[in-house]
């Protein structure tokens, strides 16, 4: 439970560099993944077990259930805060980064963006470049922070096995 997330993590900064049309599928995208999905496979077993071993025996399919829901549940708030987060992300780089091309686009959204109508050819391209540009920094920082989540769960469960430990445990 403390190695698995560091090793989700790793894969996660490699999911965060290698969405970049100028890095190769096969030497960013690709060795990423299996990184990634090591890591929750490190993980997630354990603490299954975990949860369903602090549960009496009779009540091993509400432990059973509960940990299904929060997992589930997790993923929702994760998927709709991190979501949001990289949307504003996104808006934010294209105006940082790009305040030429930003005052051609109307609207955005998380990898995507409504051009103002009329544009020449040259300004409607270099607003799409733009548009493309913000979602990769933004899809860059949302791995990040993930990554930075996920060695702070290492850390948590390093912290919290030990303290387990050091509780005398009675005879």
């Amino acid at each position: 439970m403390v190695a698995g997330p560091l090793v989700a993590a790793a894969g996660l900064v490699g999911l965060s560099y290698a969405v970049d049309p100028e890095i190769p599928f096969a030497r960013g995208l690709l060795p990423a993944m299996p990184v990634l999905g090591l890591g929750m496979t490190i993980v997630i077993p354990p603490l299954s077990t975990v949860v369903l071993d602090a549960a009496p025996d009779r009540l091993s399919g509400t432990a059973s259930g509960v940990n299904n829901a929060t997992s589930r549940i997790a993923g929702l708030l994760a998927v709709a805060l991190l979501g949001s987060a990289a949307a504003i992300w996104q808006a934010d780089a294209l105006a940082t980064r790009h305040p030429d091309a930003a005052r051609d686009v109307m609207a955005t959204g998380f990898a995507s963006a409504t051009l103002r109508p009329g544009l020449d050819d040259p300004r409607r391209r270099a607003a799409e470049a733009a548009v493309g540009d913000a979602f990769m920094a933004a899809f860059r920082d949302t791995g990040l922070v993930c990554a930075g989540l996920a060695v702070g769960a290492s850390f948590a469960a390093a912290a919290l096995l030990r303290r387990r430990r050091a509780i005398p445990q009675p005879a």
